[in-house]
């Protein structure tokens, strides 16, 4: 259903106060989803001395990918498929890169004071038919293999968007850590639909790569 379509149906009620229409829900995110393009984010961005003092001391060695250890930043921002289930009260989202599954509550439970991980913990809400994604409880992590360092403070927000026709879905990431950044920045990655499945994936740690890491 494109969005003009769900919009008739959302005034129909006003226009005809007659007429008995069934109730129109979010917009259908579910199913899966490829980047439409990668030129990759930006390592410039409003750093604080801290920040950028680590950011000019980043070494591929820093890189815990190398032990197969990914926090959220670096999956959102990895070239990688992505399956969405949208279901009543909670959306869920798989992740091609390292296989991971993020829960987003949307029933209206806030956040609560809870041991932080990898992959945080996320509260979603709609607002119109963009979703909107709060995260917190974070593990300190980067975004980048080249590095974009974030601390357990960091509060990430997210917020998906359809295009009319329902074929491509624009996420703009907004990442706010005055640990390590003046304010807060945005970038933004475009996906289209796919008819690709989600597959599982592999990371092997190699002892070559680790020569050296302390």
């Amino acid at each position: 259903m494109t969005r003009s379509v769900r919009h008739l149906l959302i005034l129909l009620p006003v226009i005809c106060p007659g007429l008995a229409v069934a109730q129109v829900g979010p917009p259908g995110f579910s199913g899966v989803w490829g980047p439409e393009d990668w030129s990759g984010w930006s390592v410039d961005q409003p750093f604080t001395p801290e920040g950028q003092a680590l950011q000019d001391a980043w070494g591929p060695e820093h890189d815990t990918g190398l032990q197969c250890i990914y926090p959220l930043g670096r999956i959102l921002s990895g070239m990688w498929l992505i399956e969405i289930y949208q279901t009543e009260g909670r959306v869920l989202v798989l992740y091609e890169h390292d296989n991971k599954v993020r829960r987003i509550y949307t029933d209206g439970r806030g956040h609560i004071d809870t041991f932080p991980s990898l992959m945080g913990r996320s509260i979603g809400r709609w607002e119109g038919d963009t979703l909107v994604v709060e995260t917190a409880n974070l593990e300190s992590g980067f975004i980048r293999f080249q590095g974009l360092p974030y601390t357990s403070d960091l509060r990430l927000t997210e917020r998906y968007s359809l295009s009319e026709d329902e074929s491509k879905l624009t996420v703009d990431y907004t990442f706010d850590d005055p640990n390590y950044y003046r304010e807060p920045w945005t970038v933004s990655h475009v996906y289209v639909r796919s008819d690709y499945e989600i597959r599982d994936s592999e990371c092997t740690v190699s002892d070559p790569a680790l020569e050296g890491l302390e």
